[in-house]
């Protein structure tokens, strides 16, 4: 019974400690957000962590997750965890792109667009990224 109200008290202890780091926390959060605008990147991953699962993934983007796979697929998002989870910090550099960079637009995908690219940076002298797209850099 001792016991029993001993580890009670120890966990009570534990979760007040818990509780006052995130009361700290929000409690800076806060404050830079007043003083400072967030970037859509630091937003997000605030929001929803490092990674997230493609459902997540598919919700923040507002497409489905098949259209997830297919954008890991070509590199426009990158994949985190062996492939089981979507990098955040990728997602908000997708959302922060024109739309009208991205591969879906021309009808390219990422390798195709990339190989264009590195043929055309030959055939004039003149690199431009390094012989790579946006995409590929």
């Amino acid at each position: 019974m001792e016991a029993e109200l001993e580890m009670s008290v120890r966990r009570m202890a534990d979760l007040e400690r818990r509780v006052l780091a995130l009361e700290e926390r929000a409690r800076r959060v806060l404050w830079s957000e007043e003083m400072t605008p967030m970037s859509k990147d630091e937003e997000l991953t605030l929001r929803y962590g490092e990674y997230v699962d493609k459902t997540v993934a598919a919700q923040i983007l507002g497409v489905t997750r098949a259209t997830v796979y297919a954008m890991l697929a070509d590199g426009r998002i990158m994949g985190a965890c062996s492939g089981r989870r979507v990098d955040v910090r990728s997602i908000a550099r997708y959302m922060q792109t024109p739309r009208g960079r991205g591969t879906r637009r021309t009808g390219m995908k990422a390798k195709e667009k990339c190989a264009a690219d590195m043929t055309l940076s030959g055939q004039d002298g003149i690199e431009i990224n390094g012989g790579k797209s946006d995409e590929c850099a």
